[in-house]
């Protein structure tokens, strides 16, 4: 049995990994250094703070940790599942969006089961405490819905949609 990975899935891969390293990375300065010293003011708006956050986002959820790693990965093995079907509907742009959604949910991921607490540390002060993986997921997202708007409206419906 021949296994073989195309170029596009290989980038795709790259991308995830790249993710997950600048978030690794980031949030080992933020334990390393602004859990020590404390907050680093940059400008009024704009602080670096540690914090750490066992609930989902705005806080909701506080305390459910071990829920939230399960739903993360349940929700990574429907995106991995259903991959092909997401670039086939929304092209290279939502399947680029697909990656560093998984990228991010794997790196918050790794907080959860490692440390028992996403490691947050960008605050703008109008905004609640968020990290580079949730910048991540949420540029991934608003890239996969703008796909889904913008890339599949021209395309003929499949077999499987009529």
């Amino acid at each position: 049995m021949k296994f073989s990975v195309s170029r596009r899935a290989a980038a795709y891969a790259v991308l995830i990994a790249a993710v997950i390293a600048v978030d690794r990375w980031t949030k080992l300065l933020a334990r390393r250094h602004l859990a020590a010293d404390g907050p680093l003011e940059l400008a009024r708006w704009l602080c670096f703070s540690y914090v750490e956050n066992t609930g989902a986002a705005f806080g909701l959820l506080r305390g459910m940790n071990w829920a939230l790693a399960v739903f993360a990965a349940a929700m990574l093995a429907g995106l991995f599942l259903y991959r092909k079907r997401i670039e086939e509907s929304g092209g290279a742009l939502a399947a680029a969006g697909l990656a560093l959604v998984a990228g991010g949910a794997l790196g918050n991921l790794w907080d959860r089961i490692a440390y028992g607490a996403v490691t947050d540390f960008i605050d703008f002060r109008v905004w609640p405490v968020f990290n580079a993986a949730d910048s991540f997921i949420s540029v991934g997202a608003a890239l996969m819905a703008f796909a889904f708007c913008f890339n599949g409206a021209d395309k003929p419906p499949s077999e499987e949609t009529k």
